[in-house]
């Protein structure tokens, strides 16, 4: 049964579809965000047009042209895809990389030239030209999975598109070495059956490569999205010096604590930390020397906090814990421990031996009460701490809200 199409409609085709697909890759490349590699994927498709475009005009140039011309062209859009796929994962295509690639290129124009010029042999420049780009892509595709990289969804559809290219190159190869009669074509020649088949599948193949590369690219785009959105909350969340909860973002937390107190009737507490004598650790030390205690406060208390615990930094040398599902003789045990624990450390790196207390007030939340009576209540506790000598816990009296 004769192929629906005729060798030079598919060629033409195939030369078209490339020319669109790689004009479609150059104003991805100039109006959109791109990433190493995407420059080379897009020259590659500009040099399979320019080697199709010599095949449609095969009748009109003379063969030697086509067989170094237009197979350099192929060669060249093999090897560009394999170093844009290098550098899209992450792999520097150059030094032994770049010198490889290239060698095998060169390496396959040098024999191609030869099998044409001198041992005039079509076979063998089957097999030169199928072995080297079916090698160049295997290699392609096989390195940059020993490497550790971030995998995308797009990826798989390129693996695939590129590994059936693959194939089709390796099946060449078999058809020369198995003698096949198959591997003749000419116009007109029933048996040109298989060349036209792979000009057929080489077009879709076209389509999958530019869908899954342009993909790729947009998936990473929305990866930086997702990342630049992460950090800015995570900005908007955090106080700058020490890394814990700022103010706000502490107090958006507590109000949803509070919320679910209201629901479930567990109990919530709030304590409310403050470091001694920071003023004149600031005039002493130095206003860097304070801000290490501050960081290093946060830095020995986060490793013994649980999941659930909220801390935050209010301001200045001022810090706030709130713990739910904890009663108040519970917090108070909690936050004992958590002053030994301060006490025994060491904030300053050049003054190990110095050590910073802190006053600590809790109070327990109260249906029925707000978070800013809550606040001040604590805040009330961790000044009479204050008053009564300083590093120690004070636990509030109770009060119910108005």
């Amino acid at each position: 049964m004769p192929f629906p199409l005729d060798l030079p409609t598919l060629v033409a085709f195939a030369a078209f579809l490339h020319l669109a697909l790689a004009g479609v890759m150059v104003y991805t490349q100039v109006f959109r965000k791109v990433y190493p590699g995407f420059s080379s994927w897009t020259g590659s498709h500009l040099a399979w047009a320019a080697g199709a475009a010599l095949l449609c005009l095969r009748q009109g140039v003379d063969d030697a042209t086509f067989v170094l011309v237009g197979n350099a062209c192929f060669l060249v859009f093999v090897a560009l895809n394999v170093a844009g796929y290098q550098q899209y994962v992450g792999l520097q295509h150059r030094g032994w990389r770049r010198r490889c690639v290239w060698g095998v290129v060169v390496a396959a124009m040098v024999l191609l030239a030869y099998f044409y010029f001198i041992d005039k042999n079509f076979e063998a420049r089957v097999v030169v030209f199928s072995a080297s780009t079916g090698g160049l892509i295997l290699w392609g595709l096989l390195e940059p999975r020993f490497r550790p990289a971030r995998r995308y969804a797009a990826e798989g559809i390129f693996i695939a598109v590129v590994g059936i290219s693959c194939l089709l190159q390796w099946w060449r190869v078999l058809l020369v070495l198995t003698h096949s009669e198959l591997l003749l074509y000419s116009s007109g020649n029933p048996a040109d059956i298989p060349f036209k088949l792979s000009m057929t599948l080489d077009a879709f193949i076209a389509l999958g490569m530019v869908f899954s590369q342009i993909s790729m690219t947009s998936e990473r785009v929305e990866e930086e999205l997702e990342d630049a959105l992460r950090v800015a909350r995570d900005e908007a969340h955090t106080d700058h010096l020490t890394g814990c909860h700022n103010r706000r973002y502490f107090l958006e937390l507590v109000q949803g604590a509070l919320a679910r107190a209201q629901r479930t009737g567990e109990p919530v507490c709030l304590a409310m930390l403050d470091v001694d004598h920071f003023k004149a650790i600031n005039d002493g030390e130095g206003h860097l020397a304070g801000d290490a205690v501050l960081r290093n406060l946060y830095q020995v208390l986060r490793p013994v906090l649980r999941q659930t615990d909220i801390f935050g930094r209010l301001g200045g040398e001022e810090f706030a814990l709130c713990l739910e599902r904890t009663s108040l003789a519970e917090a108070a045990v909690v936050m004992e421990r958590l002053r030994a624990l301060l006490g025994g450390a060491s904030l300053l790196e050049h003054k190990p031996e110095m050590r910073i207390s802190v006053s600590i007030g809790v109070a327990c939340w109260m249906p029925g009460q707000s978070l800013e009576q809550l606040l001040a209540r604590a805040d009330e506790a961790m000044y009479i701490a204050k008053a009564a000598g300083r590093d120690r816990v004070q636990v509030a009296a109770d009060r119910a809200a108005p």
